[in-house]
C-alpha cells in the first residue's frame, strides 16, 4: 500500500460526500485528518455499526471544510484506515496490530477489545470524583461494539509497561 495513491484503489466502496476528495483521498490524508469533514460522532459513538457500515456512511455526511484545507479530528477516518489496513492486509485490523505492534515490540498486556483488557493480568480504569470519594467509572456495555470492538480509532487498550515499550520502540 501507498499512503499516496488514493484510498479507493484498495477500498473501492469509500466515497466521500465530495466527488473530487474520493477519488483524492490518500491514506495519508485519512490519518492527518484533512479530508473536510468534521467528527460526526454521533455516526460511531455508542453505535452498534460495524467499520465496514462506518465506511459505508461516509458519502452522506457534510464536509464543514475543503478537502486538504485544514486539519480537523475525525475518528470516522481512523475507522476507514483500519478497514483498509484489514483489506490490504488480508487479515482482520485487530490481528494485524497484534502481530505487527504487539508481538513485534513485546506489548504482552495489550488488546484490541475490551474483553481482552479485562482478561489481562493487570489493567487499569478510569476515576471520577463523588464528593470526597473516587470511584470506578464504569466500562461501556460491550454491545456497544463500536466502542468497545475493534477499530482502528482508540480501541486499544494497554498497560503502562506495555505503553512504555511503545514508547522505548519510538526510540530505538
Amino acid at each position: 500500500m501507498s499512503w499516496d495513491e488514493p484510498v479507493r484503489r484498495y477500498l473501492p466502496e469509500f466515497a466521500l460526500r465530495d466527488d473530487w476528495a474520493t477519488l483524492r483521498c490518500t491514506p495519508r490524508d485519512l490519518v492527518t485528518h484533512r479530508t473536510g469533514l468534521p467528527r460526526h460522532d454521533l455516526v460511531w459513538s455508542g453505535a452498534s455499526l460495524s467499520p465496514e457500515e462506518i465506511v459505508g456512511v461516509l458519502r452522506f455526511l457534510e464536509p464543514s471544510r475543503d478537502f486538504r484545507a485544514v486539519f480537523q479530528y475525525n475518528n470516522l477516518m481512523y475507522i476507514t484506515a483500519g478497514v483498509l489496513i484489514s483489506r490490504v492486509a488480508g487479515l482482520p485490523w485487530e490481528e494485524f496490530i497484534e502481530r505487527r505492534i504487539f508481538a513485534a515490540i513485546n506489548m504482552k498486556n495489550s488488546g484490541c477489545t475490551l474483553e481482552e483488557y479485562l482478561t489481562s493480568p493487570e489493567y487499569c480504569c478510569s476515576y471520577t470524583k463523588a464528593g470526597e470519594k473516587l470511584e470506578v467509572v464504569p466500562f461501556a456495555h460491550p454491545q456497544q461494539k463500536i466502542m468497545y470492538g475493534p477499530r482502528a480509532s482508540g480501541s486499544i487498550n494497554a498497560t503502562a509497561e506495555d505503553m512504555a515499550q511503545w514508547v522505548r520502540w519510538h526510540f530505538e
